[in-house]
C-alpha cells in the first residue's frame, strides 16, 4: 500500500502526477542548495550596517542583490562538487566491485538529485502523452539500432551543423512539433 502524502498540494495527485514530481524536485533542490550555509553570505551587509546606511533603500537593494548572487553561485559550486566528489569515489574501487557499485549508486543519486527536473520533466510527459503506437515505435527503432551495432559504434569525427543539417532534410518533423508530446510541443 503506497504512502499518503500529508502535502496539500500532492496528497490527492496520483504517485506519477507532475505535482509530486515538482515538490520532490524543489525539496531536493533546497537540500543541495543547502541555505543554512547562507549565513555567512550576511558579512556583505556590514559596509551598510557600520556606514549606518540601513535606510539607503538604493544601496541595501543593491546589497540584497549581491547576497542572493552570493548564495546562489554558492549552491550550484556545492551542487556541482557533490556530484563530482561521486565521480571520483567511483575511480578509487576496482570496477564490478562492491564498493564501485556503492559508489556508482552514490554517484547517480547524487546527479539525479541535482538534475533531477531537466531529466524528469520531458519523461513525464512521454509516459502521459505518448501513444502506445509511438512507444511501440521507437522501441523497434532502438532495438534495430542495437542489434546493428551490438560491436559497438565506430566512432569518427563529423562537423556538427553539417551532421545536423544531414539528419533534418531526412526528417518530416510532426505537425503538432518535435515530439508532438506535452511540453515539447512547439507553441
Amino acid at each position: 500500500m503506497q504512502e499518503q502524502s500529508t502535502d496539500p498540494l500532492t496528497q490527492y495527485a496520483p504517485p506519477d502526477h507532475p505535482a509530486r514530481a515538482a515538490v520532490s524536485t524543489v525539496a531536493a533542490a533546497l537540500e543541495g542548495m543547502r541555505p543554512y550555509q547562507w549565513l555567512k553570505n550576511t558579512l556583505v551587509f556590514v559596509p551598510l550596517i557600520a556606514a549606518h546606511r540601513l535606510d539607503d533603500f538604493t544601496k541595501l537593494r543593491i546589497t540584497a542583490a549581491v547576497f542572493l548572487a552570493f548564495n546562489f553561485c554558492a549552491s550550484a559550486i556545492y551542487l556541482i562538487n557533490d556530484i563530482r566528489d561521486a565521480v571520483a569515489e567511483v575511480a578509487k574501487h576496482p570496477v564490478g566491485s562492491d564498493g564501485w557499485y556503492t559508489a556508482v549508486a552514490a554517484a547517480n543519486l547524487a546527479n539525479s538529485d541535482h538534475m533531477a527536473e531537466e531529466e524528469r520533466e520531458g519523461l513525464t510527459d512521454f509516459r502521459r502523452l505518448a501513444s502506445l503506437q509511438r512507444r511501440h515505435d521507437l522501441a523497434v527503432a532502438f532495438a534495430t539500432f542495437e542489434a546493428r551495432n551490438y560491436a559497438g559504434v565506430t566512432p569518427h569525427d563529423r562537423d556538427p551543423a553539417e551532421y545536423v543539417r544531414e539528419a533534418e532534410e531526412d526528417l518530416q518533423a510532426p505537425a503538432g512539433g518535435s515530439l508532438s508530446i506535452g511540453s515539447l510541443k512547439k507553441s
